[in-house]
């Protein structure tokens, strides 16, 4: 018998003692549980997922989508396979890091960063402690208005971050570090870029976001060997004509800049996996789009597209589209080809209905619809089975169809600031339901079946009419609920 459980979704079988239940992971559904002592990892349907071999068992970790996990008091990390991806042999586990791709951990005392394949590179942050085995060099918001000289006394180097300081520019010094794999220089002042930059010939990871950048350092396409590119946050306004990258991207992101348009060259990388062009000026996306046949992750938001060319829907390996806060009031039809599309966000347009072309994306678990003009929710919003997560905030809609009822895997669904006047009973159906957004509709009564959803954990009623009494018994009968209630 499963004590102590907080989640309905997991089916666990009788054997598991599930620890709290609230460590569930929404995005990829499995959460951890206890055989016998031991940690492992199962499934949405109570499958074990990996053998319950481990001690201690933590949470996924963000960037490299591993979980930490711990035998004898060492520790690594496994994937949601069981797969070892890198051996427990760690005295502590650490997070990776999205600046670097890297996380430091220790090892005998001894200190190594260590990138999602498991190389190790022998790490050191104080410049004093700089020996001919250092391999990975850190000062981080250290001040620094230059690079040290002696740092290029250390051709040996393999991975060098100076975030946070205040550094300028980049020297031609930086050529005698020919065995740099990593360089990560965010959060700087660098608006100057020596050339010789690019003769770093085994650089695969380059992180220059939040700088002072006006234009595109052109001496990037060199670095042949470049995978992660990451200029967010500068200042770049060019002629999309005038960037080039290297062919060998597969990461880019490009955030909050002033470009106008996407630049023509991206069309030119074959293996390009995640694009992210949010917070630029953009007005429209090019046909060309469709040679980007290994793109699994665009982010369009906030910018000022007004059209989406019928070609999106060539992107059959697209996983993850944000296209929130622009001016849309149409999508293509051709959106519907999409059939491995898991989430998808349009918020903040002008579409003034809910796009049918929708309702054949079945493998769809986030959909946001915020801060539209829809007026009805279609009855075919049953075929969207899949949805974990619905937002349809801020638009006009009157009433729930019965149909969004049947939808027994929402576990997010937000309905305020509509015109919505009542819920069905039908609520009862929602029985995974975990926060639930009514603020600000026209409701004076709420079903009473609303309470048999014992596992929500956050239900917003404000500003609507609802009786201070029947909130009261609401509470009492949702204990575990946060419930915001008043005008």
């Amino acid at each position: 018998m499963v004590k102590n459980m907080a989640l309905r979704t997991p089916k666990v079988n009788s054997f598991f003692q599930d620890y709290g239940g609230s460590d569930y992971n929404r995005t990829t559904k499995y959460t951890r549980v206890k055989k016998d002592g031991k940690w492992g990892l199962i499934d949405k349907n109570g499958n074990p997922q990996t053998e319950f071999i481990y001690d201690e068992f933590y949470l996924k970790d963000h960037f490299s989508g591993f979980y930490n996990v711990s035998i004898n008091g060492k520790w690594g990390y496994i994937n949601n396979k069981g797969e070892v991806k890198i051996p427990c042999k760690y005295d502590f586990f650490g997070k990776f890091s999205y600046n670097s791709g890297l996380s430091v951990l220790t090892k005998n005392r001894i200190k190594y960063a260590v990138d999602t394949l498991g190389n190790e590179y022998l790490y050191e942050n104080n410049i004093d402690k700089l020996t001919e085995e250092t391999e990975a060099f850190e000062i981080r918001i250290g001040g620094l208005d230059k690079i040290p000289q002696i740092i290029f006394k250390h051709p040996q180097l393999k991975v060098l971050i100076l975030k946070g300081n205040s550094l300028t520019e980049i020297p031609d010094e930086i050529l005698s570090l020919k065995n740099l794999k990593v360089l990560v220089l965010n959060d700087n002042k660098i608006d100057k870029i020596s050339h010789e930059l690019g003769k770093l010939n085994q650089l695969e990871w380059l992180n220059l976001s939040n700088n002072r950048l006006s234009s595109f350092p052109l001496v990037i396409k060199k670095l042949s060997k470049l995978q992660t590119l990451d200029l967010s946050s500068n200042l770049i306004k060019i002629n999309s004509q005038e960037i080039f990258f290297p062919k060998s991207l597969v990461y880019l992101n490009f955030k909050h800049n002033r470009l106008c348009q996407l630049p023509q060259d991206i069309f030119n990388i074959k293996k390009i996996r995640y694009l992210n062009f949010q917070q630029n000026e953009i007005t429209t996306i090019p046909k060309q789009l469709y040679q980007l046949r290994t793109l699994s992750f665009l982010d369009l938001a906030w910018n000022k597209i007004t059209y989406i060319p019928q070609e999106i829907g060539k992107l059959n390996n697209l996983k993850e589209l944000n296209l929130n806060f622009n001016k849309l009031e149409a999508i293509p039809k051709s959106l519907e080809q999409l059939q491995n599309l898991t989430v998808l966000h349009l918020g903040g347009n002008k579409l003034p209905r809910f796009p049918e072309q929708l309702f054949s994306l079945i493998a769809l678990e986030e959909l946001s619809l915020f801060s539209n003009n829809i007026l009805k929710i279609p009855n075919e919003i049953s075929s969207l089975s899949s949805l974990t997560v619905l937002n349809l905030n801020e638009n006009n809609i009157k009433s729930i169809p019965n149909e969004l009822y049947s939808l027994e895997k929402l576990e997010i669904l937000g309905l305020g600031f509509n015109q919505i006047t009542e819920l069905s009973p039908n609520i009862k159906n929602l029985s995974d339901i975990k926060d639930l957004d009514l603020k600000k509709c026209q409701l004076q009564t709420l079903p009473r079946e609303i309470s048999s959803i014992t596992y929500m954990k956050k239900l917003n009623l404000y500003g609507n009419e609802i009786s201070e009494n029947e909130v009261q018994e609401l509470k009492k009968r949702l204990p575990n609920c946060k419930i915001y209630s008043g005008k």
